[in-house]
C-alpha cells in the first residue's frame, strides 16, 4: 500500500520543504560545497517526482497494449514500483532530516557569533509546571 508514503510526500513538499530551505538559508549554507548535494538530491526527489510518476504511468499503460505477455508480470511489476517508491520516498525523507540536521550546529555557531544563540530555545526558558506551583511569584 503507498497511500502512507504519498501522504508523507506531500507533507515534505507542502511544509517540510519550505521549512528546510529557510532553515538553510538561515544556516549560510546555501551554496555550502560540501554538503549541497543533501539539499540538491531533496529537492530533486520532492520536486520532480512527478514527472518520474508520469512516465511510469505512461509505460505500464503502453505495456498493457503493446506486450502480450504483459498479464503474467503485471503483479511483479507493480510489486516492485510500489517498493521503489515507498523507498524514493524515505530516502527522500530522511535526505531531508540529514539537511537539517546539518543545517542546526551551523545555525548554533552563527547565533553564538550574532550573541543570539539558544535565545529562541523553548527548553532553556521553561519552568516545570511543579517549580511554578512550589514556588509561585508575587
Amino acid at each position: 500500500m503507498v497511500t502512507p508514503a504519498v501522504f508523507v510526500w506531500w507533507f515534505s513538499g507542502i511544509f517540510m520543504l519550505p521549512k528546510l530551505l529557510q532553515l538553510w538559508e538561515l544556516a549560510g549554507l546555501k551554496n555550502h560545497h560540501a554538503i549541497q548535494w543533501l539539499m540538491d538530491g531533496t529537492l530533486l526527489l520532492i520536486r520532480h517526482f512527478e514527472l518520474v510518476e508520469v512516465a511510469v504511468l505512461l509505460l505500464l499503460i503502453a505495456l498493457e497494449f503493446i506486450w502480450k505477455a504483459w498479464p503474467r508480470y503485471r503483479g511483479v511489476a507493480i510489486t516492485a514500483l510500489a517498493l521503489a517508491f515507498q523507498t524514493t520516498i524515505l530516502l527522500g525523507v530522511t535526505a531531508a532530516a540529514c539537511a537539517s540536521l546539518c543545517a542546526a550546529p551551523m545555525m548554533y555557531q552563527k547565533g553564538k557569533k550574532e550573541g543570539t544563540a539558544g535565545a529562541m530555545s523553548p527548553i532553556k526558558n521553561a519552568v516545570p509546571a511543579s517549580a511554578e506551583a512550589k514556588n509561585p511569584q508575587k
